[in-house]
């Protein structure tokens, strides 16, 4: 064995054994008796191992590989001025009854990405610790619906981020950020609202999703003292302010069903505030 120079770490450097290069070299060897997965199908016959290999297939093309990398303007030059260099702010684009966008065009970074944050609020969602234990699950269902498109997602330079909580600000809903290459943002931005409002509850998913918001709540008394002390801040300046002790006790007694009817009525009130910066035109962002 030899040891890494830099962190202590024991490795070994050996050439692969010749029965392993034969095999892997050799598709067909997993249809005879020399297949090194014989443990699983080793007691098939060679007709059962064919139709065995046949279910194996390469994954599928990913959609959300962006196939425009153009930038839709020209980086501003050098600031050489004295005077200190403007600040860009945003301008809304969009002002209805249940929406209010904000676009931003960026390009100083010279990428073709983009970013779009959507903050999906609804009324009432911080009148009791239920009400904020249902968001939580809501939030759950969600991820887990759509971890197969993140995936793909973040496979093609898209990442996915969705929470229910700010350090910075009350969070009455949900906050989405998605970033990444412009070409397909608004496509993965599509799928993510579309299973949003489609959200199929059953009882294996909300079991699944209910045990990882108890563990989160659970363990949360063992963070770090500075996320004990922010926590600590945001119980005297929020009001009302529902604690991770009364959420978990609210946790235990929901249903899918509770989850389904507050699903519904989380959409029907829902009021949109979104924010598209980047290498993304306002005519788009709208």
């Amino acid at each position: 064995w030899e040891v890494d120079e830099w962190y202590g770490t024991r490795y070994k450097v050996a050439d692969i054994a010749q029965r392993i290069v034969k095999n892997a070299g050799d598709w067909f060897s997993h249809l005879t008796d020399k297949c090194l997965c014989h443990e699983r199908l080793g007691t098939l016959d060679v007709e059962a191992k064919r139709q065995v290999i046949s279910q194996m297939s390469l994954p599928p093309a990913n959609k959300y590989i962006s196939e425009d990398c153009k930038m839709v303007a020209e980086p501003a030059p050098p600031h050489t001025s004295s005077a200190p260099a403007p600040i860009p702010t945003p301008t809304q684009v969009l002002d209805t009854p249940t929406i209010k966008g904000w676009h931003l065009l960026d390009v100083s970074m010279e990428a073709p990405r983009a970013a779009i944050f959507l903050s999906l609020n609804s009324a009432g969602l911080d009148s009791s610790a239920r009400s904020a234990a249902l968001v939580r699950m809501l939030l759950e269902v969600l991820e887990l619906r759509i971890n197969e498109a993140r995936y793909m997602a973040e496979e093609a330079g898209i990442t996915i981020d969705i929470t229910n909580y700010s350090f910075s600000a009350p969070c009455y809903g949900l906050r989405l950020l998605l970033h990444g290459f412009t070409g397909k943002l608004e496509e993965v931005l599509q799928d993510v609202v579309r299973e949003l409002e489609s959200l199929s509850i059953t009882e294996e998913v909300f079991g699944m999703a209910k045990e990882k918001a108890e563990t989160d709540y659970r363990n949360r008394k063992f963070q770090q003292p500075y996320l004990h002390s922010i926590l600590s801040n945001q119980a005297v300046l929020e009001k009302p302010f529902w604690s991770d002790e009364e959420r978990l006790a609210e946790l235990h007694k929901l249903t899918p069903t509770d989850l389904a009817i507050f699903h519904s009525d989380f959409l029907t009130q829902m009021q949109v505030d979104a924010l598209v910066a980047g290498n993304m035109q306002e005519a788009r962002a709208k």
